[in-house]
């Protein structure tokens, strides 16, 4: 903030932070009404605009924005593939298109979009990347963590 000032966003938690693109939205997963833990979107300029992605019996986390910011990717905390939304409708007329389920992709955190939108980067023991054109999944390293796509759609980076 220009001013230097800090203040809360949420009066409930607010974990795994994204931006939007444009970087107008923030998106997370945290707990607010009804003890369960959903996906939420948010204005950031002013703190309004409080939006609920998902409600459903799941713990979603680490929502994770397309790079054009319609689509958001979510990843389940216990068993099962993590899943797309899109943005333009509301939770109760979503079909999300789940990723293929296979035991790479069950618990898989996806932590980050490559720039043209056609491949995910994430982790599970290990960095693997998800290709939207061949429904495939590959496996990179059996180590590391938190990995990053970097602008050129080529390679990534992780620590």
């Amino acid at each position: 903030m220009e001013t230097g000032a800090t203040r809360h966003l949420t009066a409930g938690d607010a974990v795994q932070p994204n931006w939007s693109p444009g970087g107008r939205r923030i998106a997370y997963w945290g707990l607010h009404r009804g003890g369960q833990r959903d996906l939420w979107t948010k204005t950031f300029c002013d703190g309004k605009g409080l939006r609920q992605l998902t409600n459903d019996s799941h713990n979603d986390r680490a929502p994770r924005w397309s790079p054009d910011g319609r689509t958001i990717l979510c990843s389940l905390q216990q068993p099962g593939a993590p899943f797309v939304m899109n943005l333009a409708l509301p939770w109760t007329q979503q079909t999300p298109q789940s990723l293929p389920s296979t035991g790479i992709s069950d618990g898989m955190i996806i932590t980050s979009w490559s720039a043209d939108g056609q491949k995910l980067i994430g982790m599970r023991g290990g960095i693997f990347t998800y290709s939207f054109a061949t429904q495939r999944y590959e496996q990179l390293t059996d180590f590391g963590g938190m990995p990053a796509w970097l602008n050129d759609n080529r390679h990534a980076f992780l620590w």
